[in-house]
Parts: structure tokens; sequence; C-alpha cells
């Protein structure tokens, strides 16, 4: 039961994140008249740098903002790649607080690799003839949207007295999980940095529900973005979560590596193909106590994507599995150069 409400309660917070950033990235498109779209996407050396700076913000939120950027056809696939592979997911800050030197370098080493990479990645994808998946359709713009106004008092205040089912389950989508962190606020002595984000991206996202006309509402954000996105989202993220508590519980990873020391690097690989964040912390509490050396820990955060891939995998297992399976490439050339210089 407490493995059930912890992943319920992590995939609701995932979800509903994910959800909000698709909301005001596609408001910010519109109210732009899709300009925004030109300024992140750039050159390409740009994104891949961006995309790698995004992989190293602290635990996950970074990088479901870059996979909703990608989703929307922002950057390319390549730079989703630069970003996924930069990241160390939420055990950064554990590596600064017990070896900041080390720390340093390794997530150095991972942000050149990945902008590197990135662009290796993005100049291979037409020539191995690779579909990568499709720009949103939500990114295209409505005539009706040509005349969009982002707040206007009296079409606000003629929307609270009418207010259209859809709307209100989405302003309940939003205020139910805004109001549970709140209090826990007061009920946890440690307050994470996720929850306060989630809480001021909430807010801006409750505003948009609230000033919106009905067309933008119901023809981006309830038929598209609820309706085709959040359902699955939330499924999948839910089975692939549940699926991890659930052989945890009845196989002990940690055991598993430290009682098998030559197979070290193939732990590190196989259990960086996990897409959750919470198995790698062995790694880096065992590169602290100075049981593995820094090769094993390189080649495990080059593998991991914290929990960046739970969003992507709902809209494109294919791009996921290319994702891995690019990795795998990168940390067989880190481990042959790593054995050349020894």
């Amino acid at each position: 039961m407490e493995i059930l409400r912890k992943v319920l309660v992590e995939t609701i917070l995932i979800s509903v994140f994910v959800f909000v950033m698709m909301v005001i990235i596609d408001y910010l498109n519109v109210i732009t008249h899709g300009r925004i779209k030109g300024v992140i996407r750039g050159n390409q050396i740009k994104q891949y740098i961006m995309g790698a700076l995004f992989g190293l913000i602290p635990a996950c939120l970074g990088l479901f903002l870059v996979v909703g950027f990608y989703l929307r056809g922002y950057i390319s696939f390549g730079a989703l790649f630069a970003t996924l592979l930069a990241t160390a997911g939420d055990e950064d800050l554990l590596m600064f607080a017990l070896f900041p030197q080390k720390a340093t370098i390794l997530l150095s080493i991972t942000f050149t690799i990945a902008v590197v990479s990135g662009a290796i990645v993005d100049k291979l994808i037409p020539i191995l003839k690779i579909q990568t998946c499709k720009e949103c359709e939500l990114s295209e713009l409505h005539s009706e949207d040509e005349h969009f106004h982002y707040f206007e008092l009296r079409e606000t205040l003629s929307i609270l007295r009418d207010m259209s089912f859809a709307r209100f389950l989405l302003l309940l989508l939003l205020v139910v999980p805004t109001v549970f962190i709140l209090i826990s606020f007061f009920t946890e002595r440690h307050i994470e940095t996720e929850k306060t984000v989630l809480i001021i991206v909430n807010l801006i996202a409750t505003f948009v529900i609230l000033t919106v006309p009905e067309h933008y509402l119901n023809e981006h954000i309830w038929n598209h973005i609820a309706k085709r996105h959040l359902l699955r989202l939330f499924i999948i993220t839910f089975a692939v979560l549940f699926l991890i508590e659930l052989l945890d519980s009845f196989i002990d990873l940690k055991g598993v590596v430290s009682e098998h020391t030559n197979l070290l690097l193939l732990s590190a690989i196989l259990i960086g193909l996990i897409p959750e964040s919470g198995p790698h912390l062995i790694f880096v509490m065992m590169f602290a106590k100075g049981i593995i050396p820094f090769d094993v820990l390189l080649v495990n955060t080059i593998m991991q994507d914290g929990h960046g891939l739970l969003p992507l995998i709902p809209h494109s297992l294919r791009d996921s599995i290319y994702i891995k399976l690019f990795k795998l490439v990168i940390v067989g050339i880190v481990i042959l150069i790593d054995r050349i210089l020894l």
C-alpha cells in the first residue's frame, strides 16, 4: 500500500508538471504568434548548449521543460539527446555535497560530451534514415488564434460567471495538487525545490485557464493537451514507476552491485537503462566511500536520464529507445578511451 501511495503521488506531480509546462509553452506560442519558436530554435549550437545546461539543473524540472520543447518541435533530437546525457538526475546535488571538486569535473565532462554528441547525433539521423518524433500538431496556429487577447477583465469576469465544465475540471486539476503541496510546507521539515517550482507554474497555468477564450481552451488545452496527452502520460508514468518500485522490493539492487565488483561497469550500464533517478544513488554513495572508480560513476551518469524519459515514453517509445542506443555507443567509446589511456 505504501508503494502504491508513493508511486501515485509521484505520478501526479510529474503528470501535472508536464501538463502545466505544455499549457504554458503553447500559451506563449499563441500570444507571440509563433515567434517564441524561432527564439528557442536559434542556431543548432545554441540548442545543444542550452539543452546541456537544462540537463545540469538539479532534479528533473529542466528535463521536463526540454522534452516539452522537443514535442512542440522547438528543438532537434540532438538537443534533446544532449539534455538527457548531461543530466545527473536527483544525484547531482548529493554529489556536490559529498565530493564537490570531483562532481564539478564529472559534470563538466558530461556537459562537453553532451554538446559534442548532440551535434553528431543530429548529423547521423538523416544518414541512418532514422524517423524521430514529428512536431506536435498543436504547434499550428488556428485562424482564431490570430485575434487572441491574452487578458481582458470583462471577458474573464464573463468566463467566471458561465464557466464551462472543461474549464472547471482543468482548474480542479491544478488547484488540488497546489493545496496539498501548500499543506506539506507546514507539515514537512524540508521543503523540496521541485514543489515550490510546481506551485509557481501551477499559478501561471491557473491564470491561463481562467483567462483564455473558449475556443483556445477547447481546441488547444482540453481536446489536445488534456485528452490526447495527459491521460496517456499519467497511465504510462504510473506503470513505469510502479514496475521499478516492485522490482526494487524483490531485488536488492544495491547488493547486486556491491557484491559483484567485476561486473560494476555492466551494472552501471544496465541500471542506467532504468528511466528513474533512485537506483543510481548507489553509485554515488559507493564512489564517495571509495568503493568504485571514477569511470564507473561516469558511465552510469551518462547512461541515466533522471526522470527525463518518463514524459517522452508515452509520446514516442521509439525516440526513447534511440536515446538509449546512442548512449550505449557513447559509453562504449568512453570505456574504450579509458582502457587505452590506462
